[in-house]
C-alpha cells in the first residue's frame, strides 16, 4: 500500500469510513505495472542495488556526524 496507492484509492473509493468499496471498472483504470517474471527479477536486482547502495550512503553520513560530534566535544573540553 504505497502513499500513491492509497492516494488513487482515496480519491476513487465509495462509502464511509472503513466501508471502502472500490468496483472493478475502477480497479481496471489503476496504473498497474504487468511485467514478465524476467523483467522481475531485473527490477528487484536493479531496486536491491539502490537501495544496498542508500544504506551505505546512511551509513556513511552517520559516521561523519560521529566525528563531527567527537571533534565538537573535545575542542568544546578544551
Amino acid at each position: 500500500m504505497s502513499q500513491f496507492y492509497q492516494t488513487l484509492i482515496y480519491g476513487e473509493k465509495k462509502g464511509l469510513g472503513n466501508n471502502t468499496n472500490i468496483f472493478p471498472n475502477q480497479i481496471h483504470e489503476f496504473p498497474i505495472i504487468d511485467l514478465l517474471p524476467s523483467e522481475q527479477d531485473v527490477m528487484v536486482r536493479d531496486l536491491d542495488e539502490l537501495v544496498a547502495k542508500y544504506d551505505r550512503e546512511i551509513a556513511e553520513a552517520h559516521s561523519l556526524r560521529e566525528d563531527l560530534n567527537r571533534r565538537l566535544v573535545a575542542i568544546l573540553a578544551t
